[in-house]
C-alpha cells in the first residue's frame, strides 16, 4: 500500500508543472530594427505562456514572420539563441529583445 501511495505521489508531482501553466494572446505592434534602421513596423499578435519553470513569448506578424522569446532560469533566448532584453521608455513604451552578437533588435508595444 505504501509503494502505491508513493507511486501516485510521484506521478502527481511529475505532472504538476503542466497543470500550473497558462497562456494568453493580445494584439500589439512589433518593430524590427537592423543596424539601427527600422525594417518592419506592423501589427502583430503577442502570445505569452508561463509555468513554474519558464515563460515564453511568441510574436507573430500577418506576413508569417515569427519570433520566439524564452526565459529559462537567468537566460534569455531569442529564436533559440542567447539574447538580451532592453526596455525603451518614452512615448511608445517598447519591450525589445536582441540576439547577442547580432545588430538586430525586435521590439513590441504590449
Amino acid at each position: 500500500m505504501r509503494s502505491l501511495i508513493l507511486g501516485a505521489l510521484l506521478v502527481a508531482l511529475s505532472t504538476f508543472n503542466a497543470a500550473v501553466a497558462g497562456c494568453g494572446e493580445s494584439e500589439g505592434h512589433c518593430y524590427y530594427y537592423e543596424k539601427g534602421v527600422m525594417r518592419s513596423n506592423a501589427p502583430c499578435k503577442i502570445a505569452v505562456c508561463s509555468n513554474i519553470n519558464e515563460t515564453f513569448y511568441n510574436w507573430r506578424w500577418d506576413n508569417g514572420n515569427e519570433v520566439a522569446i524564452r526565459f529559462e532560469g537567468d537566460q534569455t533566448l531569442v529564436n533559440g539563441q542567447p539574447g538580451f532584453y532592453l526596455e525603451l521608455q518614452g512615448a511608445d513604451h517598447l519591450s525589445c529583445y536582441g540576439i547577442e552578437g547580432k545588430d538586430e533588435l525586435l521590439c513590441s508595444t504590449e
